[in-house]
């Protein structure tokens, strides 16, 4: 699923990254664990954090960018 259309405030783990320096730069490779801080309704930014910083990706950028739910996995009491 495309991180624009990902819905859940649970953490999810990006799976494709288009071919960008920029976001090489920002930090938003594949294998990023991270979650959604806010998106903005009628198609403006989405707000995610990476590391300790908060990244905006536009929408074009964010439709091209694939995801997966990161499922929690309980420890045993």
């Amino acid at each position: 699923m495309s991180l624009y259309k990902y819905k859940g405030k649970n953490r999810f783990i990006i799976k494709e990254v288009p071919n960008n320096q920029l976001l090489t730069s920002l930090g938003v490779t594949v294998g990023l664990v991270t979650t959604i801080v806010s998106k903005m309704p009628l198609g403006g930014p989405i707000l995610i954090h990476v590391g300790k910083r908060q990244v905006a990706l536009g929408k074009e950028i964010a439709d091209h960018i694939i995801v997966d739910e990161v499922k929690e996995i309980g420890l045993p009491s």
